[in-house]
């Protein structure tokens, strides 16, 4: 059946009353559950940021040297860079008997789109930055008009620049809290850009809804404090099996739908009541609430990612790959600190003599450690060893410190579970498979923030999933593309006959669909592999360029590789690639036709040839005969004759002889 969207309703003054007090309520409740973590969050921020010496620390060295050799955001990058290479892709299927595979690929060629017009990479890997930093990100789904003209709504994946201004409900179970009970978010607008948007708003007051630790930067004079405010609504829904099989919500049944159950003879065979909620929308500021909306769809639109998590004793501990590694990043500054403070120290090493000896020419023994200067003058001292000042012995230098930071520095490697492989750079292992084991041991080690963004994206493209029917529901011609970038534009929600002359209806309002997450290297790099495995494949044989070189050349990286692999097509032999050009396809059809007619006839001509000469040869081999049969009765009549002519002969001669006696 089809979706509907539900109508607005009107909210009265006590309604509004209630949903900020439940609002102020969630606030408090979400704030003191996850206040400690997010105070360790700022500060892994921060530490990330280069502010890696404790201000207490920073006070007691009172302008002693405190270098920052930051090796912490080198293993970040190297997490974060994994994440970029091996991006999850969203995968849609149809569930239901209403749904069907064409339609699913619509819905995620649209969802396709949706990340690219959105720039979605940048917007998972903003948030997976916050999350491998601190343990938490944030993105969320938001509608607009498509232009300034239209009344048509588009979906876009946006990034959220402070995560920590959003608040999940600790009670839910799921990773992506969509199971919780609300969402607030927190929002700085200008006062009078806020006026301008919203004149019937009175947002004169802020009272103890944003007071507290950590909002007390937040109020001013100049700015309007508020919330969104996403909650879940109790609500009793009726659900009806029809007599087909099918469940459907009573409140979904349009007229449109009753008059097909009456066309097909459908009938409501059962009715039951069911536990439902609706999500409703508002934006709360400490007095009021106001931007009221009843959304149509089941899941919040606002993503968390989080890094690891761990529960112990009720309480969740959210971190992420700075908290371990601050420990001996610390004692790596601090030993690379006091080994350059001793180093400093070699050449100041003060002079020894008497007074006698510097009292003339003190203006420059109070520079010789401070400036390079061509001489140092002194008045000799009879009652002194050597009658002269004498640089006293500077420190060692200790190899204590150098040891130190180097074995911190390989405590920051193993507390983030990164190597030198990791970073491509050289280390102990020998063979090329030792070294890949090497560097895949950093990315299952640190798995457990692929997996979850994996997880993120898959809500995402759910959300999407279950978005799309109410602001994509109109016939309407939308731009799909594929997973290598490939667009197409198809008609949406209205029947048509493709250039096959076959009926399509791609309804996004029908039918129940899900989505899969697949993980691994993106397309480009499986475009590179794959043309590194072929040519190698072809130079082992050649013909392989024969039947796949437009393959080839349509996956390399290069300008014109399109052109290129269009040239190398036209030279495969006929049949080995279907057109998909509906013009040039019937082209190709009616010219394999045509080849096939002839070769018909040429073969027509030739058997007929082929009969004729056999028919000949039979001729000749009859005449052949027959005149082999007239020369073996002429010998024969000759022997005859021979015989008879022998008996003639022998009868002749032996009547003298008979007279004679």
């Amino acid at each position: 059946m089809a979706r509907t969207k539900p109508e607005q309703p009107k909210v009265k003054d006590e309604e509004i009353e209630a949903v900020v007090e439940r609002c102020k309520k969630f606030r408090k409740e979400a704030y003191e559950a996850d206040s400690e973590n997010r105070k360790a969050m700022i500060d892994d921020l921060w530490f990330a940021a280069l502010k890696q010496w404790p201000e207490e620390i920073a006070k007691e060295r009172n302008g002693r040297l405190m270098l920052t050799l930051d090796k912490v955001n080198q293993g970040l990058g190297a997490v974060i860079g994994d994440m970029r290479d091996n991006r999850p892709s969203i995968r849609v299927m149809p569930v239901d008997d209403e749904a069907d595979i064409e339609t699913a690929k619509v819905f995620g060629g649209l969802i396709n789109t949706i990340e690219q017009t959105s720039n979605a990479t940048d917007v998972y890997l903003s948030a997976a930055e916050f999350q491998v930093k601190c343990g938490f990100g944030v993105w969320r789904v938001v509608n607009e008009f498509a232009t300034h003209d239209a009344f048509e709504q588009d979906l876009y994946v946006q990034r959220v620049k402070n995560p920590l201004n959003w608040w999940f409900d600790p009670r839910a179970i799921e990773k992506t809290k969509h199971d919780g009970r609300a969402v607030v978010g927190l929002v700085q607008q200008n006062k009078d850009d806020f006026k301008a948007e919203f004149p019937e708003v009175d947002a004169s007051e802020v009272d103890e809804l944003f007071t507290g630790e950590g909002f007390g930067d937040w109020v001013s004079d100049e700015d309007v404090i508020f919330c969104e405010y996403y909650e879940k609504v109790p609500k009793k829904r009726t659900i009806c099996l029809l007599s087909n099989g099918h469940t459907v919500a009573k409140d979904e049944l349009t007229d449109e739908d009753q008059t097909l159950m009456d066309q097909y003879g459908l009938m409501i065979v059962k009715e039951r009541v069911v536990d439902s909620y609706v999500i409703h929308y508002w934006k709360v500021t400490g007095n009021t609430a106001f931007d009221h909306h009843e959304l149509p769809y089941q899941y919040f639109p606002v993503i968390p990612v989080y890094g690891v998590v761990e529960n112990i004793e009720g309480d969740e501990i959210i971190r992420g790959l700075v908290r371990p590694a601050k420990d001996p990043q610390r004692l790596y500054n601090y030993s690379a600190s006091a080994d350059v403070e001793q180093m400093a120290l070699q050449p100041k090493a003060p002079f020894i003599g008497t007074g006698k000896m510097f009292a003339k020419w003190k203006h420059l023994w109070y520079r010789a450690n401070k400036d390079t200067l061509p001489f140092l003058a002194y008045t000799p001292d009879p009652a002194a060893p050597g009658m002269r000042p004498e640089r006293s012995q500077p420190p060692v230098a200790s190899s204590g410190w150098i040891q130190r930071a180097q074995i911190a520095e390989g405590d920051i490697k193993s507390s983030m579970g990164v190597h030198e492989a990791s970073f491509g750079q050289e280390s102990n292992a020998v063979s090329g498979k030792a070294k890949l084991i090497e560097q895949q041991s950093g990315v299952t080690t640190n798995s457990v923030y692929m997996f979850n963004l994996a997880a993120a994206i898959e809500h995402t493209g759910r959300v999407l999933v279950d978005m799309i029917p109410f602001f994509y529901d109109t016939m309407r011609v939308v731009r799909i593309m594929g997973e290598d970038g490939q667009e197409d534009s198809v008609t949406i929600n209205k029947p048509y006959t493709n250039a096959d002359g076959k009926q399509i209806e791609h309804d996004l309002t029908r039918g129940k669909y899900d989505v899969r997450i697949s993980v691994g290297p993106s397309y480009k790099t499986r475009r590179s592999q794959t043309v590194d495995l072929l040519m190698q494949w072809a130079q082992s044989d050649p013909r392989i360029m024969q039947v796949a070189g437009d393959i080839i050349a349509k996956n390399l990286d290069v300008p014109y590789a399109d052109e290129l692999a269009s040239r190398l097509s036209r030279l495969l032999p006929p049949g080995l690639v279907e057109e998909k050009d509906p013009e040039k396809k019937a082209q190709m059809d009616q010219a394999a036709q045509q080849a096939q007619q002839q070769q018909q006839q040429a073969m027509a001509i030739q058997v007929q040839q082929v009969l004729s000469e056999i028919e000949e040869r039979k001729s000749k081999t009859q005449l052949n005969q027959a005149k082999t049969a007239e020369t073996l009765e002429g010998i024969k009549t000759d022997q005859v004759k021979l015989l008879q002519d022998f008996l003639a002969n022998t009868a002749s001669s032996s009547q003298p002889a008979q007279q004679q006696r």
